[in-house]
């Protein structure tokens, strides 16, 4: 009877032992530390969670195309550095690649390549970097976006392209050898894991552009890049022996994607609050970025596993009227959805309300002045009174007369001298309002002959723009005929074409960028001839920005 109480009881145990001894058995992937460049530890990450999903053969190749290789070619490309200096600045470039490898004692070696195909690191001499950093403009010695590889699952080798700036950022001098030295050994910790600190002690610090200016990598550089190699090597043992080691993961879940604020009051702050949840077990880390100026976004960077936090976001109504939609941008280190857009929604209903319409186009009489009716109507909580109406444009006269209790007649009127061709003015009304203090009318006049747009910008051309470029600029006259004879420029890169849309009332040039321009801005002139005796020439300004690495 014991001995069969004891085998029934063996029986109804043994799988519980069995499933606690396999939990015990369970292997947890090793974790991957934070203070790495986001680009790795996206990668590895990556392949962590391949290997946990039993993906072994595609984490195997993604975590071999991330190992550093036994010697790294280093490619330099001088650009903006003038011959006399580029020995100088080879000579400082050259420490930097022998002080890393001599720390690094065997792991890599690092030597200057004499074409870029044969290079691992790609190193680009530019005259300025300006990027925006964290809604802010500014001028970088290091551009830390490139500094890095790409964050993708699968690449054929590692590898990295970096921009360094050659003169120093809102000064007029050069950069000095010494701190040659320091951003190109900060460009190799890029590529080999590291990620830019705000330590001025680090060689990953801000260059100092003095004497104190940092040359060699530390020893917790140093450590953190083999230790980072020897993470990736452990992450490879797991995939080649197929044990799915297990990595702990966040999941970012919204309440909504789209947040509405309802009816807010010109002038007044709209409020919005994104609810964040973090359904995994991993902390989840965000950043939320909002779209523009006008959203503040405030919000709880890090969320741990089963928890909520919020992004608070007010909207300034100042600058818009009716339906507005804005965006935040929120990256997290979810992967499986790393980057998402929450719309912020209201509708923004003015205290000054205009009609026919806030922005009208005039065309204007030829033999004599020209009047438009506009009319101001008062809302909102609070009583309003428009006191006056200004006009932007010395031959345009405005008045303003009341009609009613919460209502204004205004008569817009041009005379014959405004200017041929399209001309923007403006009729300004103030009121008493604390939230809408002033109300702006704009107005177009088109006289004669009108070119649309006015003039033309192509825009920041950089390396990854495809020339030719193509703009497109349409003339036109809404009351008798015209000829366009001739449109021309003083720029062998630019080719016109002339083209008749409905012959003697619209015609549309074909202006086509080829490449050529020089780095930086460029202003160019197209003139066109016409047969109208009133408007026998008209200049249509173009510019363009050309970056550094663009054509």
């Amino acid at each position: 009877m014991l001995r069969r109480f004891i085998a029934m009881a063996m029986c109804v145990l043994f799988p519980f032992c069995a499933a606690v001894a396999l939990a015990a058995d369970a292997r947890k992937a090793p974790p991957i530390p934070r203070e790495i460049a986001a680009t790795d530890r996206v990668n590895l990450t990556r392949a962590a969670i391949m290997i946990s999903d039993g993906k072994f053969d595609l984490a195997g190749e993604a975590l071999k195309s991330q190992l550093l290789p036994s010697s790294c070619g280093v490619y330099f490309s001088w650009g903006t550095v003038p011959a006399a200096q580029q020995a100088e600045y080879l000579s400082a470039a050259q420490s930097a690649l022998d002080s890393w490898s001599r720390a690094l004692g065997g792991l890599t070696s690092f030597k200057v390549a004499q074409a870029e195909a044969d290079a691992d690191v790609v190193v680009r001499f530019v005259s300025r970097i300006t990027k925006v950093v964290d809604g802010e403009q500014k001028t970088l010695c290091i551009d830390p976006a490139s500094a890095s590889q790409p964050a993708a699952p699968l690449q054929m080798r590692r590898g990295a392209r970096v921009d360094i700036a050659h003169s120093v950022p809102s000064q007029s001098k050069v950069h000095t050898a010494g701190s040659i030295t320091h951003l190109v050994g900060q460009a190799i910790g890029g590529y080999l894991g590291l990620a830019q600190t705000a330590v001025p002690a680090d060689l990953m610090g801000p260059d100092l552009h003095d004497g104190a200016t940092v040359l060699l990598p530390t020893a917790g550089e140093v450590k953190l890049v083999k230790d980072l190699q020897r993470l990736r090597l452990q992450f490879l043992d797991l995939a080649r022996k197929r044990v799915a080691a297990y990595t702990p993961r966040p999941i970012i879940k919204f309440d909504t994607a789209v947040v509405d604020a309802g009816d807010v009051w010109k002038g007044d702050n709209a409020h919005f609050s994104v609810v964040v949840r973090n359904t995994g077990d991993a902390p989840l880390e965000i950043v939320a970025k909002p779209s523009c100026g006008c959203t503040v976004a405030n919000y709880d960077k890090v969320i741990p596993p089963g928890g909520m936090g919020k992004v608070e976001a007010d909207m300034r109504t100042a600058s818009f009227q009716g339906r507005t939609i804005k965006v935040i941008h929120i990256t997290s280190n979810d992967l499986s959805a790393a980057s998402a857009d929450v719309r912020l929604s209201v509708n923004v209903k003015p205290i000054l309300v205009i009609t026919p319409a806030p922005t009208q186009t005039l065309a204007l009489q030829s033999d004599g002045p020209t009047v438009q009716k506009f009319r101001i109507t008062t809302d909102g909580p609070d009583p309003v009174t428009v006191s006056h109406v200004a006009s932007s444009a010395p031959f345009a006269d405005v008045k303003i007369e009341p009609d009613g209790p919460s209502a204004y007649n205004i008569t817009l009127t041009v005379s014959q001298a405004a200017p041929m061709g399209r001309t923007n003015l403006a009729i300004t009304a103030f009121s008493n309002s604390k939230r809408e203090p002033q109300a702006r009318i704009t107005v177009l006049c088109d006289k004669g002959i009108v070119t649309t747009p006015v003039s033309l910008y192509f825009g920041a051309i950089g390396p990854q723009h495809q020339v030719p470029m193509t703009q497109i600029v349409t003339v036109s006259k809404r009351d008798g005929t015209f000829r366009v004879k001739s449109a021309t420029c003083d720029d062998r890169n630019l080719e016109i074409r002339q083209e008749a849309v409905r012959e003697g009332s619209q015609y549309r040039l074909v202006i086509i960028y080829r490449g050529g321009w020089p780095e930086g801005l460029v202003k160019r002139t197209i003139q066109i001839e016409t047969d109208d005796p009133k408007q026998p020439t008209i200049a249509v300004m173009l510019q363009a920005t050309v970056l550094p690495g663009g054509k």
